[in-house]
């Protein structure tokens, strides 16, 4: 008896790993099969844990959404798999490689996919707002739960070489990889996309960096990207061909700091929350700027 669902023909297996590809891609807000592979290839390098994490958790967000019959046209473009992607990065950075772990990158998954669903019906661009949100309570329910499943996170080790290469540690860090390679890897694969977006980017990290530099005695937070991939997603989503982008781009920077700042003071895992908060409001000023102009 031949199987109805496309998902499980051979005749469809190339759509859907293109899906998957694209689902992958879309945590640097690219839909581009071959950017999806250079991103897993980057975090597989950092680690095997985080890299079949990361496989695991863009397929149960792809799952999902064909399962339950969502938007079609957001499964192919891969708006159902980057949020549960960066779930699953998370889970295997924060935890425990143990088996309760990858149920919970598995259900987590689900409920980031579900999440960002939501969103999506009701037209509200919040990027990766549902990872950030499904991250902060099942890493609270573990806390809460058992600490023991807790990772220590050791301080990264900073050579004299990092300074000239924190930008590119930048792109790195959006999937929480602090490896030059594997940062490398992340920017080619935005680049063979959007070449405009993949140098506003990198010049967003740098500047961030910059501006890191007179606020923080912790030195490694910076040569290691920490304070820049924020920046670079901030970047990408707003670069554009006029010279006024750039502008916007510097608010959204400087707003991103500021959160930062903020989550980094209350003890908060920061994620990519500056990025979602800063994006927003810079779009909604953005917005109110070009109204006014239109009606002047």
């Amino acid at each position: 008896m031949q199987s109805t669902s496309p998902l499980f023909s051979i005749k469809n297996g190339y759509p859907f790993l293109k899906h998957y590809l694209k689902g992958v891609s879309q945590i640097m807000l690219q839909e581009n099969i071959f950017t999806g592979i250079l991103l897993i290839a980057g975090v597989f390098l950092g680690s095997l844990n985080m890299g079949l994490a990361v496989s695991l958790a863009t397929l149960v967000g792809s799952y999902t959404a064909y399962f339950f019959n969502f938007n079609k046209k957001q499964l192919e473009k891969g708006a159902y798999g980057f949020n549960a992607a960066l779930v699953g990065a998370a889970m295997l950075l924060f935890l425990k490689p143990l088996w309760i772990t990858w149920i919970i990158v598995v259900l987590a998954s689900v409920i980031a996919t579900l999440l960002q669903h939501c969103f999506i019906k009701w037209k509200l661009s919040v990027f990766t707002l549902p990872f950030v949100l499904v991250t902060w309570v099942f890493l609270l329910g573990v806390q809460y739960f058992d600490t023991s499943l807790l990772v220590v996170l050791p301080p990264d080790i900073i050579s004299d070489s990092d300074k000239f290469f924190f930008p590119i540690k930048g792109y790195g860090q959006v999937i929480f990889q602090s490896s030059i390679l594997s940062g490398l890897l992340f920017f080619i694969g935005v680049f063979i996309n959007n070449r405009i977006a993949t140098l506003y980017g990198l010049v967003g990290a740098f500047v961030c960096g910059m501006i890191a530099l007179c606020f923080t005695t912790h030195l490694d937070e910076v040569w290691s990207g920490l304070y820049s991939y924020n920046a670079v997603l901030c970047a990408i989503v707003l670069a554009g061909k006029k010279i006024v982008d750039a502008f916007w781009i510097l608010i959204s920077i400087l707003l991103s700091f500021c959160f930062y700042l903020i989550l980094k003071n209350m003890g908060i895992p920061i994620l990519t929350f500056p990025f979602v908060a800063a994006v927003i409001i810079t779009i909604k000023i953005k917005s109110k700027v070009m109204d006014l102009h239109n009606r002047g």
